[in-house]
């Protein structure tokens, strides 16, 4: 009579196998769940930075200068720009993530501006906001 034994040996190896197999592919699910809850979670903040500055750029007709002095940041020319580390914190040095406000050419009375804010090495929120310009005979 033969012995059994190394059909179980067998039976568990191949039963090891299978999961290891299993937890393969639930580790690398996590690490994907993972950086796609930290990218979007970036890209929502970048939102709401860009939201911010356009309401503050807005609601001070354009003056990059005093919305600078509101929200933070550096005006140079007619660019205005914030740079934020990795928790989203405003900082002077280059950051992780940067929000760079841009005017762009536009018809008479309206003035435009582009927001954008990059991190990561990508494009995470970009907007477009226009205001009427105040005429002085308005004012």
């Amino acid at each position: 009579m033969r012995s059994k034994a190394p059909l179980a040996v067998i039976e568990q190896v191949i039963m090891l196998l299978v999961f290891a197999l299993a937890a393969a592919v639930c580790l690398r699910g996590f690490a994907w769940a993972d950086s796609t809850s930290r990218h979007n979670r970036n890209c929502d903040l970048a939102l709401v930075q860009a939201q911010n500055a356009a309401a503050i750029l807005q609601n001070n007709g354009g003056d990059l200068t005093a919305a600078a002095e509101i929200m933070g940041g550096r005006v140079e020319g007619q660019r205005w720009g914030i740079h934020y580390n990795e928790q989203w914190e405003q900082t002077d040095a280059e950051g992780a993530f940067a929000l760079m406000v841009s005017f762009r050419p536009t018809l008479s009375l309206m003035s435009t501006a582009r927001i954008t804010v990059a991190g990561d090495g990508e494009l995470l929120a970009e907007l477009t906001v226009s205001w009427q310009e105040v005429t002085a005979d308005e004012g």
